[in-house]
């Protein structure tokens, strides 16, 4: 009979990750990537090492790994989600990923949810933690005067980032970045230029004189869902085998996103509308309330979707309310609406036919029209406040408002407006 380990550690399993993990690795050259196969034998090293929360000495051979193709490397430990050790290391010798390993072994044990755990329940916290290990492959140099010549060669789920100036390095992991609500881009170059203590007024004549090197490397991302799961290839942090793309899957998508947004009204006694962005490594909504721009969009889009007859009556009545509560919010305010907030509220009450408005309603309604309208007359000389986004935006409302002939006027301003390019 054959005895597995709590991680399922089988050939079998090793051979089918190996395998997906190939099958997706179209994006990246496969001689950039890292190892697939030693990279999966890594993880349950690593895996094993993170069960004992201990890893072995620095003379002992059972902790070299060794991951052809690797240069650099990101350890994550989540005790039920949240996030209670990270470690890095790079390089391409052996003894990498047990930097790494103990690094973020360090990491967890200092953190406040495992420390003040009793001693004897202490010794087994690591069997409760899920690990992702983030493996870099080859460096690639990018060539450009400035960092803003990069924005297009980093792509945000499979490369990470790295900064050479002089001798000193800076690098930077989607599977770190990702906890600040972040993602591989080229203007973070300029953050670990400061990081290193250096001038970003000397940028361009630190690149040209190879000073200094911006690098990209791809990245091979594995984790669990759970401590007793079997690793699996993680892209944008998402667990790989997710839902097809289906019908029925994106009915039940776009219910959990219409819940959500209705559940993000303001909590409190005051009318306030809905909250802004939560930054989960922060712990709170920045900014507090969503900006007038963002409520009147999604009042629009609730409403377009409560009588688009895809929704149960209840949660179609349901986003219709919130759509309603939103343009209260935004009625009982005082000062001047932008062109594009004043779009998004004509184009909600347009897909709200059946709403009985309230006088303030009525009225802000009729300014942010005659708003739309004056736009439409004026010439493009005096139209320097509305954005090429908003003017397209505001030739969409007035044509469903039926106003066809301004709508058609911003809409080639809009259109003349756009670089060549776009």
């Amino acid at each position: 009979m054959m005895h597995t380990t709590r991680t399922h550690q089988t050939s079998l399993l090793k051979i089918m990750l190996v395998m997906c993990i190939v099958a997706c690795s179209g994006l990246a050259p496969a001689a950039d990537r890292p190892d697939a196969g030693e990279s999966v034998e890594a993880w349950y090293t690593v895996r094993d090492w993170i069960n004992t929360l201990t890893v072995p000495d620095i003379d002992d051979v059972k902790g070299d790994i060794q991951i052809s193709g690797a240069s650099c490397c990101c350890l994550l430990l989540r005790f039920q989600g949240r996030t209670v050790g990270i470690g890095t290391a790079t390089g391409d010798d052996e003894a990498m990923l047990r930097t790494a390993s103990e690094r973020a072994i360090r990491s967890a044990l200092n953190n406040r949810t495992i420390a003040t755990l009793p001693e004897d329940i202490k010794k087994n916290a690591g069997m409760q933690l899920t690990l992702e290990l983030e493996i870099g492959g080859t460096m690639e140099p990018l060539v450009g005067e400035t960092f803003s010549a990069f924005e297009t060669d980093i792509h945000p789920f499979h490369d990470g980032m790295a900064l050479r100036w002089d001798d000193e390095w800076s690098y930077r992991f989607p599977s770190r970045l990702r906890l600040a609500n972040n993602h591989p881009q080229a203007s973070l170059f300029e953050s670990m230029t400061l990081s290193m203590d250096r001038s970003l007024l000397n940028i361009r004549s630190a690149l040209l004189r190879g000073e200094a090197t911006a690098y990209r490397f791809p990245v091979l991302d594995i984790g669990q869902a759970s401590p007793m799961s079997a690793p699996m290839e993680l892209i944008g942090g998402m667990l790989g085998g997710g839902l097809a793309s289906n019908r029925t899957n994106l009915s039940h998508a776009q219910d959990m996103l219409i819940d959500h947004i209705m559940q993000s009204i303001w909590p409190g006694e005051d009318l306030l509308g809905l909250m802004g962005t939560y930054k989960p490594a922060a712990d709170r909504f920045d900014p507090l309330i969503a900006s007038p721009a963002d409520q009147a969009l999604l009042a629009f889009s609730l409403a377009r979707v409560a009588n688009a007859g895809t929704l149960n009556p209840e949660r179609a009545d349901a986003a219709a309310e919130t759509a309603a509560l939103i343009l209260s919010v935004l009625a009982s305010r005082e000062g001047t609406t932008n062109i594009g907030t004043s779009a998004s509220i004509v184009l909600a009450m347009d897909a709200l036919p059946d709403m009985l408005p309230t006088d303030a309603i009525s009225t802000m309604h009729d300014a942010a029209l005659e708003q739309l309208v004056a736009l439409a007359g004026s010439t493009p000389e005096n139209q320097n406040t509305a954005s090429t986004h908003a003017t397209a935006l505001a030739a969409y409302a007035l044509a469903r408002h039926g106003s066809h002939e301004h709508a058609r006027n911003l809409a080639d301003r809009a259109w003349d407006a756009l670089p060549a390019e776009r």
